[in-house]
């Protein structure tokens, strides 16, 4: 059986996206084509890596990629995601002094930080700024990501089809807390 995983990059330039971590190195990685409406093969487990589950601002979209994601399984197939917590605030980081990095790409090196332009309940909307050192280019990327807090998790996953399976606080399998900064969800299609 063949592990699918979708994964969003972070805006950092040059980067493809994992090659690694949860899904594993051979895993195939499909961008959005889990939106194509073309059928896909059985998967098991489809995995979400990279917070990719917070892009999906909207409850239609995120019931549509669940959808998507519970077709290209087999019966009784997993989902596994992982998503930052709202109550630990994790964006008040993400600022120009405290989020700021070099990165090098092949051709250059980049200044990146981001910075956060509005929060609107669970909605956190924030600018990616980079600055490349050689030519002096500057690139700023606007996104939004929702912080779903557990329960409206749990509760948006029968909806997309799935019962959940586990709620993890952080990938060593411990249990979700006010304090964890993560949540490590799979669930299970239901039939």
């Amino acid at each position: 059986m063949e592990r699918l995983a979708v994964a969003l990059t972070d805006g950092l330039p040059g980067r493809q996206g994992p090659r690694d971590g949860p899904a594993g190195p051979r895993a195939r990685r499909l961008g959005a084509g889990l939106r194509s409406g073309r059928r896909h093969r059985l998967h098991e487990p489809v995995t979400m890596t990279g917070h990719a589950s917070q892009v999906f601002s909207r409850d239609d979209d995120w019931l549509q990629a669940l959808h998507h994601a519970r077709r290209a399984l087999r019966p009784g197939g997993q989902v596994a995601f992982d998503m930052h917590t709202p109550h630990v605030h994790g964006w008040q980081a993400w600022n120009p002094t405290d989020s700021r990095r070099s990165v090098v790409t092949e051709s250059d090196r980049a200044e990146v930080w981001r910075e956060v332009t509005n929060i609107d309940g669970q909605l956190v909307s924030f600018d990616t700024t980079t600055r490349y050192a050689h030519s002096g280019h500057v690139e700023v990327d606007t996104d939004v990501l929702r912080f779903r807090d557990e329960p409206a998790l749990r509760a948006s996953l029968p909806l997309g089809g799935f019962v959940v399976e586990h709620v993890h606080g952080d990938w060593d399998a411990s249990p979700a807390r006010a304090t964890s900064r993560e949540l490590i969800v799979t669930a299970v299609r239901a039939d």
